[in-house]
């Protein structure tokens, strides 16, 4: 399967499912807030493809999401 990027078909993306599984209260929401830098850690640095999220081209964040 593959998506086509801004509806031009010889541009095709394989298609990707990640999924982010976890009890209730475990973190999930706020791990994917810190990648998205709505919120700041307390201590330590949040890393999107190697590098720190505040420095991460958006790109690389939405690959990840």
């Amino acid at each position: 399967m593959a998506h086509s990027i801004a509806g031009k078909p010889d541009r095709q993306l394989p298609a990707i499912l990640r999924i982010l599984l976890g009890r209730s209260g475990s973190g999930k929401s706020v791990l994917l807030k810190l990648i998205l830098e709505l919120l700041r850690p307390d201590t330590g640095v949040v890393l999107v493809s190697g590098r720190e999220a505040a420095s991460a081209a958006r790109p690389a964040k939405q690959r990840v999401l």
